[in-house]
């Protein structure tokens, strides 16, 4: 377990010297590094980690994503890696897929609208010799008109409509938003069996190196650590790099935090997909609940989740963390919207999908991260074990397939072109047990002290969709609860004996004013 750890730390290493090394001479301002002749808009800062952790017992595999403010010149990441664990380029998809299947959405509440219309069901009356028809309209005046025939006397009456109808919260639909990111990378390993060869790479090639960064790497060269470095130059207007993945061998529910400091500002975003066979919960650092009881404003169509999520964040000393969605079956199996009952539909710019593994694959061919349009993996959750048959060989390097077992699929079968994600994430687990789960943090710089523990939690499920249980700023006359449809009617006798009786009114007037002139 001492080396899994140690083994786990070199990612925390890597964050701290992935922290953005820039070409020429550069001052260093915690793990970021810029030319003295940068200007303001150059310099670059670590903003968020988006990351995925998949942990089972044959392997534990992290993704990591960096967010940067700024407009840095070059970029090189420099990873510690152990034997045994590797480093690869993953897809845009695959993160971009589990952001948008597991972010918060939250539903405005149904409310009930009245309407009132006032209309004139038609009567007849007689006044003198003539038989008199009026009618009234919504909002509108009545009018008489003469008739020659006489008629038998009657009334008519106004009708008072109340109406009572519920305006349903509009469809959300899930979307999967891809942002474009700087890759892929020039490559390089440094092997540890060549004294300062990290430290003369990086003097030989431009970039700076702080003094405090130095026994870092001396620490990790002694230790038999190799370095990896990923260089790449990224374009403008881009603001994340290609995320990487490390691939550990057994199962390691660590996520190194404290070098993480290395490269940010005051504080940092966190986001943590944690995918494994039941729920994984933050195990060493506080919690804080979900925040339900929000209130929707319809003139902006937003809810008061954002400012809630960030007050309880901050609680304490602001390193708490939160649980914003947990579910079984997160990534294979469709699941059910719990404010409406319908099943979540997941729209990424390639199509509509029904599951985040299916929405990955779509999302993937959108990004031209794969030529092929058509995988799905419909029935992957029916498998007992997603299983590597292939091993190579330690003396020949060849490699020998087994036949698989019943219930077992093989890993390559879910693999969609270059897409790879997926299968790298199941190694070894049972797809009918696979629990999704994301928690979030926005943490201090004084808070990044520790490393993040997992263990596992209770299996409770936390749905991601909440329905607001106040409002503001309402569309509509909002109904009374418990109201219901009414109709009040009204005879038209007295309104039409007042109307006459303006009318003759204005009549004596007109004659007045005649007799006058």
């Amino acid at each position: 377990m001492i080396r899994s750890s140690k083994a786990w730390s070199l990612l925390g290493a890597a964050l701290t010297l992935s922290s953005i090394l820039c070409a020429s001479d550069a001052r260093a301002c915690g793990g970021c590094f810029h030319p003295e002749d940068q200007s303001p808009e150059q310099t670059s800062v670590v903003t968020a980690h988006r990351m995925a952790l998949s942990i089972s017992t044959d392997q534990t595999v992290l993704w990591d994503q960096v967010q940067y403010a700024g407009s840095p010149e070059e970029f090189a990441w420099v990873l510690p890696v152990k034997p045994g664990a590797r480093l690869e380029v993953a897809s845009d998809a695959w993160l971009e897929a589990l952001e948008a299947a597991t972010a918060v959405r939250v539903s405005p509440p149904a409310i009930q609208c009245v309407t009132t219309t006032q209309r004139f069901e038609e009567g007849e009356y007689i006044d003198g010799d003539q038989l008199m028809h009026c009618q009234m309209g919504p909002a509108m005046l009545g009018g008489c008109a003469a008739d020659s025939e006489m008629g038998s006397r009657g009334e008519g009456e106004y009708v008072d409509e109340t109406s009572i109808e519920t305006l349903e919260p509009p469809a959300d639909p899930v979307e999967v938003v891809h942002q474009g990111s700087a890759g892929p990378y020039e490559t390089l390993t440094l092997h540890s069996d060549v004294e300062g060869a990290l430290t003369t790479w990086l003097v030989e090639n431009g970039f700076a190196i702080d003094e405090s960064v130095l026994p870092i790497i001396d620490d990790y060269s002694a230790d038999g650590f190799d370095f990896i470095v990923l260089r790449l130059l990224p374009d403008q207007g881009v603001q994340q790099m290609k995320p990487v993945r490390v691939i550990q061998p057994g199962a390691v529910p660590l996520l190194p935090l404290r070098m993480v400091a290395a490269g940010t500002g005051a504080n940092v975003a966190l986001t943590l997909f944690v995918i494994g066979e039941g729920r994984w919960a933050v195990d060493n650092f506080p919690t804080v609940p979900m925040p339900t009881s929000l209130s929707w404003d319809f003139a902006t169509n937003a809810s008061t989740f954002a400012n809630a999520r960030s007050d309880a964040l901050a609680q304490g000393d602001g390193s708490a963390w939160m649980t914003t969605s947990a579910r079984p079956g997160g990534l294979l199996a469709p699941q059910q919207n719990p404010v409406n009952g319908s099943f979540i539909q997941i729209n990424t710019a390639g199509g509509v999908s029904d599951t985040v593994a299916n929405a990955f694959a779509q999302q993937g061919y959108a990004n031209g991260e794969t030529s092929l349009s058509g995988c799905r993996y419909d029935d992957l959750v029916n498998y007992d074990e997603v299983v590597d048959p292939c091993k190579i060989t330690s003396d020949t390097a060849e490699e020998i397939c087994e036949p698989l077992g019943p219930g077992q699929i093989d890993v390559d079968d879910l693999q969609c072109g270059s897409l790879d994600d997926l299968g790298v994430a199941l190694l070894g687990m049972h797809p009918r047990d696979v629990w999704l789960t994301r928690v979030e943090a926005f943490l201090p710089r004084a808070a990044l002290d520790r490393d993040l523990r997992l263990s596992p939690a209770d299996q409770t499920a936390i749905p991601n969709w909440i329905v607001a249980s106040s409002f503001e700023n309402a569309p509509c006359d909002v109904a009374p609860e418990g109201a219901t449809a009414a109709r009040r009617r009204s005879p038209a006798r007295d309104r039409s004996a007042v109307g006459m009786l303006l009318l003759l009114a204005g009549a004596g007037v007109c004659l007045r004013r005649s007799r006058r002139s």
